[in-house]
């Protein structure tokens, strides 16, 4: 059993003192044996003068017996703070002390005791975490990351866990020593629970005998899961840690594991403390879309609009956390950055996210609040307060060009700086296009955002309805299409979001849009599930056109590009090379493999055809590089009497001018992304920098996508331009005489199911 001390120290104190506490490559430890090393531990650094305010820092080596976990115990119970340190990193000169341990009585780890707010000059450490366990009950300390946590709420936090996860008594698999919030808890709440903790990787385990129990995890650490053997995976629980949750990747895990439960721990970042629970029981059915828990005890989760008052049943307003997980304030100090106080003085903490509630209680996560749209806080000015009113204000306002010209918001991942008017202007007239192509009279469109397709559509339609999740905009919205007599008596606005078709006329409209919106939607069932919505919602032989959808194939090399930008050509290449790998990882948007949507007939009532095709354009961005458009058609498509003409691209112009019916290139390498590829497999190869960086401006021989569109158009030909099977981004083209369409016949890999992240 474990028990608390009134002082607010933990203490692992085993019923069973011969039970097994640790498991390391060197052997086993006992309760009673990591007790014991922990209070020798803590009494030396008891006797060094370490307590609240002193940092220690721990180093566990590749041999570690357990040493590095007692340390971070007695630092705990001293009511110091830690920071977990690299093997050699830090050299003995540069720290003020070692604890060196007696080899007879306390295991070999290394216990280096720096002053408060110093650190080792070369290198620094690695994912520091403060916890102040043995100080002052309002003691607030930081996670490597950045995110508050309170003492307070940690032993919060550990008094609901341990009844809450019985399978933690049994058997828990942790990798290395913890960074984080999450991974301290995923470390103390076996323990304090008395059950034994592997310390290695869970593909280890799956061949060691000890199979977990109890595993918790990050979103990144499920899909790590999920690719070992069954042996892995916990037979009593699996808690997952964040602010979102794979729903698809969770769906595949659970068919495969029925016997055990599954927790949500809804957390406002990656890596921090959890704050509200969805637990489902082994065997329940897994909800179409997860809903935040109820929140954890001393915790209090508040929706709230502009105001920062609540929402009612149905709004939107952004979630807010209260209690324990608020950062303290000093008395007469500025509020904490993301801290706000609510018209009845009430601290609360921001989290970012944006949720409807439901008319039943709990709270669907909708999205978050535009990158780069919210104002840094002045932590010193308590008139600042980052409310969604605010947000949105900046984020649709209305420029001097009107409705259909508001490019707020778009910005480059290259540079962080607004991409060129001209370059979106570019990017707004061929979306346009394609919709315009398809001849509607009666829209839908989902996600309208600013209007940049409803004021060059809407008028050129019998009617244009238009939905958004934000309330401002649709009041924006309002505004300007009524003082338009060319659109007040065409466009209908409705304030919802992406799944609600609540009042949406059934087999009325011709075209349904949703561009630049999809990345933004959770998980690739959600995405299916909208899908599957709004089919009924077309006339027969209407389509659905999905516009600008982020390319999960090409994740890795837009990473690469980004920060090859913005390094120096002496950079460490692994390093630079793991940074990319962990943005892939981190990225809080969706991104969809192409071939997600060749089998999209198979998994969609109503749809019969599909047509893949990248962006349209001259300029070479982020848009034309890394995204394209899909057409979701209802009706058969037409093909042609002969199959196309198979030929290379340096036969192309001849079989062209002879009109061959259809004619089929594939494989191009693509001029748009030729360098990229080339600059993220350099790096992927461990090549140096200089060189990978080098390649972004290699003048390779490929093709321009425009160029093949302009060559088969002047050429009387309709021109379709699909992603080829490799994840180089390299093209397969289709031309067909207009006497011939061939509409969704361009070739994509069967859907993978994934995406970037899901």
């Amino acid at each position: 059993m474990s028990t608390m001390t009134e002082s607010g120290c933990l203490t692992v104190a085993s019923a069973c003192p011969e039970r097994p506490a640790l498991v390391t490559d060197a052997g086993t430890v006992t309760h009673g044996r990591l007790e014991g090393w922990t209070r020798q531990l803590a009494d030396a650094l008891r006797a060094r003068g370490v307590g609240p305010g002193a940092l220690v820092g721990i180093v566990a080596a590749a041999d570690d017996d357990g040493g590095a976990v007692a340390a971070l115990l007695a630092t705990l119970r001293v009511g110091a703070a830690y920071t977990r340190l690299d093997v050699g990193a830090a050299p003995t000169a540069a720290l003020s002390g070692v604890l060196a341990a007696d080899p007879g009585a306390v295991p070999a780890g290394t216990v280096a005791v720096l002053p408060f707010g110093t650190a080792p000059v070369d290198p620094p450490p690695v994912d520091g975490l403060r916890v102040a366990l043995g100080g002052a009950l309002d003691d607030d300390v930081l996670v490597g990351d950045g995110t508050a946590l309170g003492a307070r709420a940690l032993r919060a936090y550990l008094r609901w866990a341990l009844p809450a996860y019985p399978a933690a008594a049994g058997v828990a698999v942790l990798p290395t020593l913890p960074g984080t919030a999450a991974e301290l808890t995923a470390l103390l709440v076996p323990l304090f629970a008395g059950g034994c903790v592997q310390l290695g990787e869970l593909e280890d385990a799956a061949w060691s005998g000890w199979r977990p129990t109890f595993a918790k995890l990050t979103p990144d650490g499920l899909a790590a899961l999920t690719a070992l053997p069954d042996e892995a995976s916990p037979t009593g629980e699996l808690v997952l840690t964040g602010p979102r949750v794979p729903r698809d990747e969770v769906a595949r895990w659970r068919r495969r594991h029925p016997g055990a439960a599954l927790t949500w721990e809804y957390a406002p970042a990656d890596g921090a403390l959890g704050c509200a629970a969805l637990r489902l029981p082994a065997g329940a059915p897994l909800p179409d879309v997860l809903p935040v828990g109820l929140p954890l005890p001393g915790t209090t989760l508040r929706l709230l609009d502009p105001d920062l008052h609540p929402t009612p049943a149905g709004d939107v307003g952004e979630l807010y956390l209260g209690g324990e997980s608020v950062p303290a304030v000093e008395p007469g100090g500025p509020l904490p950055s993301g801290v706000v106080v609510d018209p009845f003085g009430i601290r609360l903490r921001r989290t970012g996210d944006l949720g409807r509630r439901r008319a039943e209680g709990g709270v669907d996560l909708v999205g978050r609040a535009a990158a780069g749209s919210v104002p840094p806080v002045d932590v010193g000015d308590a008139a600042v307060v980052r409310d969604w009113e605010s947000i949105y204000d900046q984020l649709y306002a209305v420029p001097a060009d009107g409705l259909g010209g508001d490019f707020s918001g778009w910005n480059s991942s290259y540079t962080g700086q607004p991409i060129p008017l001209p370059e979106m202007r570019e990017w707004q007239q061929a979306t346009v296009d394609r919709i315009r192509a398809l001849r509607p009279e009666r829209v839908l469109e989902i996600g309208a955002g600013s209007g940049l397709l409803l004021g060059r559509l809407a008028r050129e339609c019998q009617s244009y309805w238009a939905t958004d999740l934000s309330g401002t905009a649709v009041r924006r919205l309002a505004e300007q299409t009524a003082a338009r007599p060319d659109l007040a008596d065409r466009v209908v606005l409705r304030h919802q979001a992406a799944h609600d078709v609540t009042g949406l006329p059934h087999a009325s409209f011709d075209v349904v849009v949703l561009n630049s919106v999809v990345q933004y939607f959770p998980t690739l069932d959600y995405l299916d599930a909208v899908l599957a919505r709004v089919v009924p919602l077309l006339r027969p032989g209407g389509a659905i056109f999905v516009g600008d959808v982020r390319n999960a194939r090409l994740a890795f090399t837009m990473q690469a590009a980004v920060r090859l930008l913005r390094a120096e050509p002496d950079d460490d290449p692994a390093r630079l090379r793991a940074d990319v790998n962990r943005a892939v990882a981190l990225d809080k948007e969706l991104l969809v493999d192409p071939g997600f949507f060749a089998d999209a007939p198979a998994r969609l009532n109503g749809v019969a055809g599909v047509d893949v095709q990248v962006k349209r354009g001259r300029f070479h961005n982020e848009l034309t590089r890394h995204r394209y458009d899909v057409l979701l058609h209802t009706a058969a498509p037409a093909r042609p009497g002969t199959p196309p003409v198979s030929c290379d691209l340096a036969g192309l112009p001849a079989a062209l001018a002879a009109g061959v019916p259809a004619v089929r290139v594939t494989g191009l390498a693509n001029a748009r992304l030729a360098t990229e590829v080339s600059a993220a497999a350099a790096l992927a190869a461990g090549l140096p920098v200089a060189t990978c960086r080098r390649r972004l401006d290699d003048d390779r021989r490929a093709v321009d996508p425009e160029d093949l569109a302009v060559l088969g158009e002047d050429a009387g030909y309709a021109v379709t331009i699909g992603w080829a099977d490799d994840a180089d981004g390299s093209l397969d083209v289709l031309f067909t005489r207009p006497t011939a369409p061939m509409v969704g016949t361009i070739a994509v890999t069967p859907a993978r199911r994934s995406a970037v992240p899901c």
